[in-house]
C-alpha cells in the first residue's frame, strides 16, 4: 500500500492584496525534504507557473524554500515564488526569524542564503517582504514542454 502524507498549503495571490489579482502561487509547507517526484507531481496537480515547498530548519535557523514548475523543473532562482512563501510561512505564524538577528534576515534556496526585508502593512497587516539579491545570470532555457 501507498504511504500518503498529508500536507496542508496555501494559495496565495503575489504582488496584490486582492484575491485573483496577483501572481498565483501555491505554498506547500513540509517537515523538510521530500522526495523529488512527490515535488514534481504535486506542483504539476496545481499547475501554476511555481509551486513552493517550505519547511523550517532549526539546524540552519531559516525556512527552506524549493519551487518546481508544473512539468517538474526545479526552479534556480528566487521571484515571486520565494516571496509568496515567505508572505505564506509569515501569514501561517510560522517562527521563521525568531533565531536570526533583525538586521540580518533570510531564508534559504537551494543552499544559499537569500537576505530579506520584512514589513507588515499597517492597514492589512499583511507582510511585506523584499528580497535583496545579485543581478540576474541566466543559466539556461526553461523547457515549456
Amino acid at each position: 500500500m501507498e504511504k500518503r502524507t498529508t500536507l496542508q498549503y496555501y494559495v496565495l495571490d503575489v504582488f496584490s492584496n486582492k484575491s485573483y489579482k496577483g501572481n498565483p502561487l501555491s505554498v506547500v509547507f513540509t517537515d523538510g525534504d521530500l522526495d523529488l517526484e512527490v515535488y514534481q507531481n504535486i506542483a504539476k496537480e496545481f499547475g501554476y507557473s511555481e509551486t513552493s515547498f517550505v519547511y523550517y530548519s532549526p539546524a540552519q535557523k531559516a525556512l527552506n524554500v524549493r519551487s518546481f514548475t508544473p512539468i517538474g523543473f526545479e526552479i534556480d532562482g528566487a521571484g515571486h515564488n520565494l516571496l509568496g512563501a515567505v508572505c505564506g510561512a509569515l501569514l501561517k505564524k510560522l517562527p521563521i526569524f525568531d533565531e536570526q538577528d533583525e538586521t540580518n534576515r533570510f531564508v534559504m534556496m537551494k543552499n544559499a542564503p537569500i537576505p530579506l526585508t520584512v514589513s507588515f502593512d499597517p492597514v492589512t497587516q499583511y507582510p511585506v517582504v523584499q528580497m535583496h539579491q545579485k543581478p540576474a545570470v541566466i543559466k539556461q532555457e526553461i523547457p515549456i514542454k
